[in-house]
């Protein structure tokens, strides 16, 4: 038969064994978070004088880009993001936002064509 003294003994050998050094938990837990970034335009009803709305989502820690992407015939016109002007360039794209952390944005996006110029815009999301 093992001793009330004999227990109390191997309880505090055993809780010596298994507790963590000073300043740390006992238990660690670590992982990945897959990186995701991603651009959705909601396309406005037939007839607007808008694209739609743009949805950014990236939770890239040093943030991301967002470019518009177009045909050379919508060069020198204009997007108007959230109101502000912003002008194509001739290269067929330019970046129209950036974040220097992660984020989620919704912006409403229109395009103002240069002289009745007309081409299909995309949005690509690039992270940092």
């Amino acid at each position: 038969m093992t001793s009330p003294r004999a227990i109390a003994i191997l309880g505090l050998v055993a809780s010596a064994l298994c507790a963590p050094a000073s300043g740390q938990s006992l238990l660690n837990f670590g992982g990945d978070t897959p990186l995701v970034c991603r651009v959705r335009l909601a396309a406005a009803p037939a007839g607007a004088d808008s694209l739609g709305r743009v949805t950014e989502f990236c939770n890239g820690a040093k943030g991301y880009e967002v470019w518009a992407d177009y045909p050379a015939s919508l060069a020198d016109s204009s997007l108007l993001v959230d109101g502000k002007q912003i002008p194509l360039s001739k290269s067929g794209s330019t970046r129209i936002d950036r974040s220097n952390r992660p984020a989620v944005v919704v912006k409403d996006v229109a395009l103002s064509p240069k002289d009745g110029a007309a081409g299909d815009v995309s949005f690509r999301i690039v992270a940092l």
